[in-house]
């Protein structure tokens, strides 16, 4: 039997163990993102923290669509809809966590979003302090780290209740 013939004649335990997995991974990576997004508000730490608490932000909240993007293999139109509500409150979540991530290719300007001509060149990063927590990665590119800390827990949140019929923690707003 092929992979695929293993998928068309999928075990419904199976699946409902998937949906278990995808559903622990949600709240996990839900909780990196609360966990980061609190040490970014940390005004006591150094630059430097502050620099790698937000890069692990970045990554934690991508890794909440990430995990989404999974579900959505089991219920595309439900999760489709709650991805499309993450991406509109949070359009530049996967820009960021690729400038963050492939930071050598884009301090040589040599990134695919340079390359795209979607943001500027070089690229810079720093957090900043205004009314809320700002990433800032160049000109064009920035992510508000309240903003995208509720998003990614009410993703992470509707994809597990839809997965699971209860969310990974109480819904808010």
């Amino acid at each position: 039997m092929t992979r695929r013939d293993a998928e068309v004649t999928r075990d419904p335990q199976d699946e409902a163990i998937e949906r278990l997995l995808i559903a622990s991974t949600l709240g996990q990576w839900a909780a990196a993102v609360e966990v980061q997004r609190a040490r970014i508000g940390d005004r006591s730490a150094t630059e430097a923290v502050n620099q790698l608490d937000a890069i692990f932000f970045a990554i934690a909240v991508r890794n909440v669509l990430r995990a989404a993007e999974w579900a959505k293999k089991l219920l595309p139109a439900d999760v489709g809809r709650e991805i499309e509500r993450f991406e509109e409150r949070v359009p530049r979540a996967q820009d960021v966590r690729d400038v963050l991530e492939h930071f050598d290719e884009y301090l040589q300007g040599t990134g695919k979003l340079q390359r795209q001509g979607k943001i500027s060149n070089p690229t810079t990063f720093y957090v900043r302090y205004e009314d809320e927590f700002l990433l800032h990665l160049a000109d064009d590119l920035e992510l508000d780290v309240q903003s995208a800390a509720h998003a990614a827990s009410h993703l992470a949140d509707a994809v597990a209740s839809l997965l699971t019929g209860q969310a990974t923690r109480p819904l808010t707003g």
